[in-house]
């Protein structure tokens, strides 16, 4: 079978409205194919102009293969382009309708990918003299930073924790997602002193302001937004050893592979980390069992 562009985008519609709506894809993830697709759409259009006259489907995916593939297009890139049409492809074939479309993606070289370890943590959290960060917010910055190590959670969970989402005596939190299932993560005692010295010294300072009850807010007593989070791990990063970063989803690997090494079980740090899959394990070609 085949399609022209007036169905295809038909297509695409539903196929971003069933990740979205049923698979239940991040935000980001969603976004990523939808611009993706577009790309293509965009393509496919102009490809047609070009030639003067309508191209199927199949004869677009060929040409935007070879395209894409001959730019200076980084090739995790290109992979990630073709990856969202192929998953196109797929939803439609599940949905009975079939192309005979091959996708010849670039082989890429596995990236290595950076954690850290515990006594950066340390150090960073316990040991760096406070009149060295360059914030107004040190605890609250500290408590970010042991959060995000420690549990694991994304940047964008961490700006939707409410106090009240916070269980002190059994040291969880409740982790509401607004398109994934809740979950209940756990945190440690060095965690729970960063939390409440940041509670006890600085946001008790907001309580007067509008805080909707959020536990990170900024100096406008405002929830802080993910960009505000990835700037305080820069601001961390620049006291770490040359060649070491902070970044939220490095201190979330950092997490899984420090849980794993203690011999977690790995459905576990699934549960955790919120997946459903553990890629993780395969990038880093470790093993329960083994130590850092």
């Amino acid at each position: 079978m085949d399609m022209i562009i007036n169905e295809f985008e038909e297509k695409k519609r539903q196929f971003l409205n069933y990740i979205e709506t049923e698979k239940n894809l991040a935000l980001n993830t969603c976004r990523a194919y939808k611009i993706d697709l577009e790309q293509f759409s965009q393509f496919w259009n102009t490809a047609q102009e070009r030639r003067q006259r309508d191209l199927t489907f199949q004869e677009a995916v060929v040409a935007y293969n070879v395209s894409i593939s001959s730019k200076k297009i980084d090739k995790r890139s290109v992979a990630r382009k073709l990856s969202a049409l192929s998953s196109l492809v797929k939803f439609l074939k599940k949905n009975g309708i079939e192309f005979d479309v091959k996708f010849e993606r670039p082989s890429i070289e596995k990236k290595a990918l950076h954690f850290l370890k515990d006594e950066d943590i340390t150090f960073l959290v316990e040991q760096l003299p406070t009149e060295k960060l360059l914030t107004h917010r040190p605890a609250r910055d500290r408590a970010i930073l042991e959060l995000l190590y420690s549990t694991g959670i994304r940047c964008s969970e961490v700006v939707e924790i409410k106090i009240q989402d916070i269980d002190w005596n059994a040291r969880t939190i409740l982790i509401q997602s607004k398109r994934k299932k809740s979950r209940v993560v756990e945190f440690g005692i060095r965690a729970s002193f960063q939390l409440r010295e940041y509670i006890k010294n600085e946001r008790i300072k907001d309580q007067d302001g509008i805080d909707e009850g959020y536990l990170f807010l900024n100096n406008r007593c405002q929830k802080l937004t993910t960009r505000s989070i990835q700037r305080i791990c820069e601001m961390f990063e620049k006291f770490l050893e040359q060649g070491k970063m902070i970044t939220p989803h490095i201190l979330r690997h950092s997490f899984a592979i420090n849980m794993l090494s203690q011999g977690m079980d790995i459905k576990r740090v699934e549960e955790l980390l919120g997946l459903k899959t553990l890629a993780i394990t395969k990038q880093y070609d470790l093993k329960p069992q083994e130590t850092i």
